[in-house]
């Protein structure tokens, strides 16, 4: 006969792991829970920071010995990554602090996100690959376009126009401080702070990226031959150059950056031109002079530039589409909003 004795039916249960119901596996269920709801209420520019950022210091670790420099930058990229996924936990999981750090820090998290990789690829770039593209790029601009606009502005090289577009090349970064930053912290519109988190996580991802896989270093540096004489350039560019030698990426010209991300700002600004007024026109100003900038101070060629404006038209189009569906998914689902609050902060 089958034993139903009480040592036989604990023996059976300790064998199948807890009944249904017990305090282990209602734990184990809300974490689940918890976990499948923190996972659904993550945005789609959530994924693009969180993914790129592991990219690099996978990269670093897997095209090389890691020790050394290699190791140094792979730690500052996973410390970036921690950071960032910090950020993103707190703002987006609701077990965080439901004050004003929730939203700030899940802010400054994603703004913080491409800046700094940008400053850390300066180190990075030249570890991830050895090669420099700068002769194909150099004679696709000539087979593409019959001139190379870097040597054809030279003649109009003087100090005085040097430090013009000096200052506007500066401006990208002014840019990201003054237009990026306050549409995101303390602006209305949720769907344009939404369009350019999007735009600028995504542009950023896309060209850092490529910038491993089409290394080069620009007219500056590998047509030396080409040109008759030093730009001339005063004060301005000199701490131009100076800053950009020492902060920038060193080897990222394919795409322009400097062209992708303000063309992307414009572009938004004209499309929320009742959001920002008349400042839009303003940073299109900024845009065309830091575009010919790229060009004219030797930094980029021209199919660089040919490429970072597609990329802006590119990611600019899929934001609004990207953030409408985002929208339409969160109220279908009953999911929280886009942004998290802060009290500064008026809904639009």
């Amino acid at each position: 006969m089958p034993d139903h004795s009480d040592a036989a039916v604990a023996d059976a249960q300790s064998e199948s792991g807890p009944p249904a119901g017990s305090p282990s596996v209602l734990v184990a269920e809300d974490a689940a829970a918890g976990f499948g709801a923190y996972v659904q209420n993550l945005a789609v520019h959530d994924w693009v920071a969180l993914g790129f950022l592991a990219l690099a210091p996978l990269a670093l670790a897997l095209s090389g010995p890691l020790m050394g420099e290699r190791q140094r930058m792979v730690t500052n990229h996973v410390i970036l990554w921690c950071f960032v996924a910090g950020a993103v936990y707190v703002g987006r999981s609701g077990t965080g602090p439901r004050s004003w750090f929730a939203g700030i820090y899940y802010r400054i998290g994603l703004a913080s996100a491409m800046s700094v990789t940008y400053v850390l690829f300066g180190e990075s770039l030249p570890l991830l690959s050895s090669r420099e593209l700068d002769l194909p790029l150099y004679h696709l601009d000539l087979e593409l376009f019959g001139f190379e606009p870097a040597v054809l502005m030279e003649r109009w090289a003087t100090p005085l126009t040097v430090d013009w577009f000096s200052f506007f090349y500066l401006c990208y970064f002014a840019l990201l401080a003054f237009f990026l930053m306050p549409l995101v912290f303390v602006g209305k519109s949720k769907r344009l702070a939404a369009e350019l988190a999007f735009t600028v996580l995504v542009g950023y991802g896309i060209g850092q990226t490529l910038y491993v896989l089409v290394p080069g270093y620009g007219p500056l540096r590998a047509l030396r031959e080409a040109f008759h004489h030093e730009l001339p350039g005063g004060p301005i560019f000199r701490g131009m150059h100076a800053f950009v030698s020492d902060a920038g990426a060193k080897k990222d010209i394919f795409p322009s950056l400097h062209t992708a991300i303000p063309t992307s700002f414009t572009l938004l600004g004209f499309r929320y031109r009742r959001d920002v007024g008349r400042a839009w026109m303003l940073v299109a100003f900024i845009t065309m002079n830091t575009v010919i900038a790229t060009m004219f101070l030797r930094w980029h060629y021209l199919i660089d530039v040919v490429a970072g404006l597609l990329l802006a038209f590119g990611v600019v189009t899929a934001s609004e589409r990207v953030v409408a569906w985002e929208f339409a998914r969160r109220e279908r689902r009953g999911l929280p909003e886009l942004w998290p609050s802060w009290p500064s902060r008026r809904a639009s």
